[in-house]
């Protein structure tokens, strides 16, 4: 695999076994044919020409276990529209975990007479809070009241 590839590869499966999601720190990953480069290979029947065996989108990033169960246990269960979907889905999750931080800032006023349970602002995706934001909630007869939830 060319080192541009490889780069590519372990950035978009952000370090992680592309089925199990383990990490790179607790598992020795590995760089994993989806179409074996020889013919004998798993999967190695596919009619990806053998010039295109060696490019990016026919690695995916497993632990070891994972490659053993999706290279050993059962072929037939791991074909290679369902492991280019499972790359496919993986790398969309590793880039929404890492989408932008939100940012509150400013004043955010609540006021909410009778509520049962009353936050100032409910968090609800990575967010940051700059210095210097004010939050109050004036809820009175609320069973609950949180600045930040």
């Amino acid at each position: 695999m060319r080192t541009a590839d490889r780069k590519k590869l372990w950035a978009l499966a952000g370090g992680r076994c592309s089925l199990c999601r383990v990490q790179y720190s607790e598992a020795a990953l590995q760089e994993a044919h989806i179409v074996a480069p020889e013919a004998s290979g798993p999967r190695g029947d596919d009619p990806l020409p053998p010039a295109r065996r060696e490019d990016y989108e026919n690695y995916i990033l497993l632990c070891p276990n994972c490659h053993i169960t999706h290279d050993d246990a059962d072929v037939n269960a791991w074909p290679v529209p369902r492991l280019k979907q499972l790359k496919a889905e993986h790398e969309e999750w590793v880039r929404s975990s890492v989408a932008a931080i939100n940012v509150l800032a400013g004043i955010v006023r609540v006021r909410a007479p009778g509520g049962d349970d009353v936050a100032g602002a409910r968090i609800r995706r990575p967010t940051r809070i700059a210095p210097g934001t004010s939050i109050s909630v004036d809820a009175p007869g609320a069973r609950r009241v949180t600045g930040v939830r």
